[in-house]
């Protein structure tokens, strides 16, 4: 049982840190919170937005390291946490016509290549490539954590 916990607890700490803490670094700058293209109220909401994961970062750590006997449950309400975050993503990103949004701006970072997919050329973005790669990583860690005896 320690075994897979400990494996789950490593996977959740590295998609914690990157889900939580790469917004720090991608979006507290003129790409995107002091991009002065974007309205206030935008740049408002994007900061809500990192402080938010920033502070669910601290709180998944905590549940992840924390001392107590109930291990296997405080990594399913960290498996919890995160899904949110990324299930929030792909809403968004399915919806994105729908309210007018873009994955990118001119302005911003750039999608860093192109794939075919049953003839469609689609740009990889990097949040949507990111956001596939941490729920490949959470789903790993999520099966761990149920087989965990």
């Amino acid at each position: 049982m320690h075994n897979n916990l400990f494996i789950s607890q490593i996977l959740l700490t590295i998609t914690t840190a990157l889900i939580t803490g790469a917004p720090l670094l991608a979006d507290l700058n003129r790409t995107h919170a002091t991009n002065p293209m974007w309205t206030g109220h935008a740049r408002y909401h994007v900061v809500w937005q990192v402080v938010s994961y920033g502070l669910l970062g601290f709180l998944n750590l905590y549940l992840i390291w924390m001392a107590d006997s109930d291990l296997k449950s405080r990594l399913s309400i960290s498996c919890a946490i995160l899904f949110a975050i990324i299930i929030a993503f792909y809403i968004t990103a399915f919806s994105v016509k729908l309210f007018g949004g873009a994955f990118y701006d001119t302005n911003g970072y750039l999608p860093f290549g192109k794939i075919r997919i049953f003839g469609r050329e689609i740009e990889l973005d990097v949040n949507a490539v990111g956001f596939t790669l941490f729920a490949v990583v959470l789903v790993i860690a999520t099966i761990s954590i149920c087989t965990a005896s």
